[in-house]
């Protein structure tokens, strides 16, 4: 019962420890308001996540990514089993905000990992499930405080769509609007 239908806290605290993950590995500050919705079937899980905002650095005040909502469609026991699974990650209308600051600081510095001496053990490659990543009605807003040639500009993305096939190819396709053109690119 609990998998078909988990209690909010559930959700509240997983989102908790998303929080303190991406802050301990990366060095970035993830909120998420909430986890709106859930569906459990064997065949496939959904799960619908409400304002999720994501800070460049542990001490930015602004967020460099703002998106009001975002959906995930899973088929984990098929993935658990190694079998044939497409998932999807719809993200609709994001902001995306890429400041440089007049010292040249891009506005995401994620924390640098730390190099390791100790030699790795080869094992078997990781298994990546096939996703679809759907961008929908993205804006990208860039600012360069540069003293001397600030610059700002926005563009429009209607759709971005990445298809990851596996660990070594992908497919994309987008539209791209600006104030200035309209460019539609493909690509593997």
């Amino acid at each position: 019962y609990i998998l078909i239908h988990p209690p909010q806290m559930l959700f509240d605290l997983a989102l908790r420890q998303a929080e303190k993950e991406i802050k301990k590995s990366v060095g970035m500050v993830l909120q998420v308001e909430r986890i709106e919705g859930y569906q459990f079937s064997l065949k496939e899980q959904t799960l619908h996540v409400k304002n999720l905002k994501l800070y460049g650095y542990l001490k930015a005040k602004t967020p460099f990514l703002v998106l009001p909502q975002a959906k995930l469609k899973l088929q984990l026991f098929q993935y658990l089993a190694k079998q044939d699974n497409w998932n999807t990650l719809v993200l609709s209308s994001p902001h995306i905000y890429l400041n440089i600051d007049k010292d040249g600081k891009l506005n995401i510095r994620p924390k640098e990992e730390k190099k390791q001496t100790k030699k790795k053990k080869t094992s078997e490659k990781f298994y990546i499930p096939r996703i679809q990543v759907k961008i929908e009605h993205a804006d990208v807003h860039f600012q360069d405080q540069h003293p001397l040639y600030p610059f700002k500009t926005q563009a429009h993305f209607p759709s971005l769509v990445v298809d990851l096939l596996d660990q070594d190819l992908f497919t994309f396709r987008t539209t791209l609007q600006s104030e200035i053109s309209h460019i539609e690119l493909k690509g593997k």
